[in-house]
């Protein structure tokens, strides 16, 4: 599978919709691959507070700034034909 460009506005525009913590959770786990258990304790939760904060984070950021570069690169099947 072709790798996604990242529209850098779609991606600021669906982070401006998440909480400060949401941000703080995906760029520390997702973008500074940092362990759950060092980031729970930089944000004081638990491990299931951070999978919570992740889980329905996570699905909305990547479809917002997928939905928006494929948008403007066409789609995914119109590049595989």
């Amino acid at each position: 599978m072709d790798p996604v460009a990242i529209d850098p506005e779609a991606l600021f525009r669906a982070a401006a919709k998440l909480s400060h913590m949401g941000r703080a959770t995906i760029w520390l786990v997702l973008f500074r691959r940092w362990r759950y258990e060092e980031a729970c304790n930089v944000l004081k939760t638990d491990v299931d507070g951070l999978s919570g904060l992740l889980r329905g984070r996570q699905v909305r950021i990547t479809a917002a700034v997928v939905q928006k570069s494929e948008n403007r690169n066409g789609t995914e099947r119109e590049r595989r034909s």
